[in-house]
């Protein structure tokens, strides 16, 4: 009943073999640019995921109708793994129409807050 109110939804699977993932679907509002007193309805996904040389992911899409963000955060100890991936990753979602896109560092893992 709580997905059907929330509109929230929790996968966990395996992407690989040995690779967990979790993923949340839920619900996403913003105030409307066009109607300034309404809210407008979106999505957001969220996925989380462990991989054996880039360590952890953390990836947030957010969508409204046809405006779509994501935020990538990705372990500090991959950083120079990405600064080599960034520009593909970057390319590759630009040609998928996606140009709002965040690269951050995700914060040690003893200093995430638990929850």
């Amino acid at each position: 009943a709580h997905m059907l109110t929330q509109g929230q939804m929790v996968w966990m699977a395996d992407l690989a073999p040995g690779v967990p993932m979790r993923m949340i679907r839920e619900d996403a509002w913003r105030n409307d640019a066009n109607r300034p007193a309404q809210l407008e309805k979106g999505a957001m996904l969220q996925v989380e995921l462990n991989l054996p040389r880039l360590g952890r992911i953390h990836v947030v899409g957010s969508q409204w109708g046809q405006d779509i963000s994501l935020q990538i955060a990705h372990d500090a100890i991959s950083q120079d793994q990405w600064m080599a991936l960034a520009p593909s990753l970057l390319s590759d979602l630009q040609a998928q129409g996606i140009d709002d896109v965040r690269l951050e560092t995700l914060p040690p893992q003893d200093e995430v807050p638990n929850g």
